[in-house]
Order: C-alpha cells, then sequence, then structure tokens
C-alpha cells in the first residue's frame, strides 16, 4: 500500500491484541452463528406491523396520512424487507471487502495473528448476517403475500457515497483506505439503527429479535475495528491521514440519514399518490434527513486517535 507509511516504534500494536485475544475466544460461545436458528415461521404474529412507523420520515405528512391504511402498511412492510438489503448490501459491499484487506494485510499494522483471528471470525459473521437478514425477507413475502423486487431500489446510501469516493481517489491506495474508513463507521455506527429496531416491541418478533441477535454480534465488531483502525492509523503517513480522517465523517452521513431514494422508489412502486409532494417536503426540512443520532461509538474513536477537532461533523 503506497505511499510509504509512517514508522512506529511503540504499539506495533497500536492495537491492544490483549483486548483482541479476549474478543477472539469467547466467539465460540458468543457469536449468533454457534446459537440455534430462530424459530421465524413460528414467531409470525400477522397483526403486528414489520417496520416502525416511528422510523418513515414522512409518517407525519398529510399525503401519507390520508392513504389507505392496506397500502400504509404495505409500505412498512417493504421498509423491512429494504432494511435488510440494505444491511446486507452493507456487510457485501463495505464491512467484508474491509474485512479481506485487513486479512492480507494490505494496511500496514495489522500483519499479526491476533488481528487475522478477529477478522476471520468477523467474516463468518457477516455472512451469517446475510444468510439471517435474507431468511427474514423470505418469511415476511410469503406471510405478507408479497413479492420484493429489489432490482426496483438503489444501492443503500453509504455504498452509494463510497463508491463515488472509490471513483474519485486517484490511487489503489486511497480506495483501498476508503473502504477501511467506511468500514470502521459502519461497524461502529451500525448499533445505534439496530438498537431502535431489536427494543421496538410493536413490531413483528422475529423482526426485533433478528436484529438483537445481530446486534451482539456487532458489539464485538465495533471493538475490534476500532482497535484495528488505532494500529493502522498511527502506522500511516500524512496522506493517509488527511483521506482517513475526511472519510470518516462521511461514512456517518451515509450511515447515519434516511434514504430519500430509496423510500421514493417504495412509494412509488406501492402506487402513493403525491411521491414528489411528499419526498419534496422532506428534503425541504431542516435535518429531516437525520435517522439516528447516537455517534458516541466515532466519536471515541477520533477522541482516542486525537483527530476529534480535525473531523467535519457536528458531534453535539
Amino acid at each position: 500500500m503506497n505511499p510509504t507509511p509512517t514508522p512506529t516504534s511503540t504499539r506495533d500494536a497500536a492495537v491492544e491484541l490483549a483486548i483482541l485475544d479476549k474478543i477472539a475466544s469467547t466467539w465460540p460461545r458468543r457469536a449468533t452463528v454457534k446459537k440455534p436458528e430462530l424459530d421465524l415461521e413460528g414467531l409470525f404474529q400477522p397483526e403486528l406491523p414489520d417496520y416502525p412507523i416511528a422510523l418513515v420520515p414522512f409518517r407525519d405528512h398529510p399525503r401519507f396520512a390520508e392513504a389507505p391504511e392496506e397500502r400504509k402498511q404495505a409500505l412498512l412492510s417493504w421498509a423491512w424487507m429494504a432494511y435488510n438489503r440494505n444491511t446486507i448490501m452493507n456487510e457485501e459491499k463495505i464491512a467484508n471487502p474491509a474485512f479481506e484487506l485487513l486479512l492480507h494485510a494490505r494496511f500496514p499494522g495489522t500483519n499479526h495473528p491476533g488481528i487475522k483471528r478477529t477478522v476471520v471470525q468477523a467474516l463468518v459473521d457477516e455472512n451469517y448476517h446475510t444468510f439471517m437478514h435474507l431468511s427474514a425477507t423470505l418469511v415476511t413475502e410469503r406471510k405478507r403475500g408479497l413479492v420484493f423486487n429489489e432490482s426496483l431500489l438503489p444501492d443503500s446510501l453509504a455504498c452509494r457515497m463510497l463508491q463515488a469516493a472509490r471513483a474519485r481517489a486517484a490511487d489503489a491506495w486511497e480506495q483501498d483506505l476508503l473502504t477501511l474508513a467506511y468500514a470502521v463507521v459502519t461497524e461502529i455506527s451500525i448499533n445505534a439503527y439496530l438498537n431502535l429496531l431489536s427494543r421496538d416491541q410493536s413490531i413483528q418478533p422475529i423482526n426485533r429479535m433478528t436484529t438483537e441477535l445481530h446486534n451482539r454480534d456487532e458489539f464485538s465488531h465495533a471493538l475490534v475495528l476500532a482497535e484495528i483502525a488505532k494500529s493502522v492509523y498511527v502506522h500511516m503517513n500524512d496522506a493517509m491521514r488527511e483521506c482517513f480522517i475526511r472519510a470518516l465523517p462521511e461514512a456517518l452521513r451515509g450511515i447515519a440519514s434516511s434514504d430519500y431514494k430509496t423510500w421514493r422508489a417504495i412509494l412509488e412502486h406501492l402506487g402513493f399518490e403525491h411521491v414528489d409532494e411528499i419526498i419534496g417536503d422532506l428534503e425541504g426540512r431542516t435535518g429531516s434527513r437525520v435517522l439516528v443520532r447516537d455517534y458516541s461509538g466515532l466519536k471515541h474513536l477520533a477522541s482516542e486517535l486525537g483527530i476529534l477537532e480535525r473531523m467535519d461533523f457536528e458531534f453535539a
């Protein structure tokens, strides 16, 4: 990876290898992939919605309020299936590529057995998460009598932003570092969204429990990525650090924001009227795009790296 990284004599492990070793040792009894699968069919309760109405950004819009109740419930089902798809996409196009780069020591400060062990475990977790969320979508389709045509939806917002950032990058090392930055933010910040779903008692039990199980794994992944990020950062030169610091807040905006492009596609597919008005009014409201407000994970990491004041993000 070029340019040549900055050498360091302290923390050949700017990573706390003891933390990674502990995480790795608990994996056999902690990881969701090691536990029995949920009885998705048996837990389904048809009278409960699939997705929290509180997370629909236009829930109070008068044009949405006047739509038939059946269509609103279909929108919540599509919102849940779109969430599953976005989760899978973020795993496949952001987290997994970064873990693959780490596994093969494409970044300075990562050629260590302790890092490789936790990275391989995380890769297994992430692929099982894909299975979990795909299974939840398939049950929703069967139980609701819907056909989820994912080709109608755009890529997730975070994936679109990473793809655009990589396209602007002049060098391969910068593209790799962007992928790592987005993965760090995704893994550190995903708990905020998972918490919203896993604690909501008003939605389908299988949906709530799917996100709860996913959430447990991500707590460990957040620790792993944070420690690895520290190890990589102390080995970076100035150009690498500038790229990394610039990418972190952009990635956080992609994770923490409502995706109006996806919402528009769902509204149009389900035959809602006045879609331009609904989405247009959203875009005109200050702060309406914010989906989650818990940025504590990335803020803590930025503080530990000494870069908090250099990040273009309002954490308050």
